[in-house]
């Protein structure tokens, strides 16, 4: 069941938009349905926010549900980069120090061959 005090702290440290907010939770309330998938897309409009919406459902389910093992998976080497820096300390615009259930090392893995 959704832990609604955690997502609200998330949300305030993170600093989250209303509708952010509302998709983080409406995700979640996926997540503890009985039918769950263990896997989930997130596909929105360029600036509405996904690095926030990503770092508040990693760091909730790192806080909640003690999950610590994540993919995230990048379309091109420039999106990759800014998602790098992003989750990184000492980085501009970085949300590593809001976290405050996941801390690095994280590990970046950079180069995949297809089969």
């Amino acid at each position: 069941m959704l832990n609604q005090n955690i997502l609200d702290n998330i949300s305030k440290k993170l600093e989250l938009r209303q509708p952010n907010k509302e998709a983080v939770q409406t995700l979640l309330n996926h997540y503890y349905k009985p039918e769950k998938l263990s896997e989930y897309i997130l596909s929105v409009a360029t600036g509405v926010g996904k690095t926030y919406i990503i770092a508040a459902i990693l760091n909730y389910l790192a806080e909640a549900e003690k999950i610590t093992n994540f993919l995230i998976v990048a379309p091109g080497k420039i999106i990759r980069e800014k998602t790098i820096n992003n989750f990184s300390l000492n980085k501009p615009n970085s949300l590593a120090d809001k976290l405050t259930s996941i801390k690095p090392p994280y590990y970046w893995y950079q180069k995949f061959s297809y089969c």
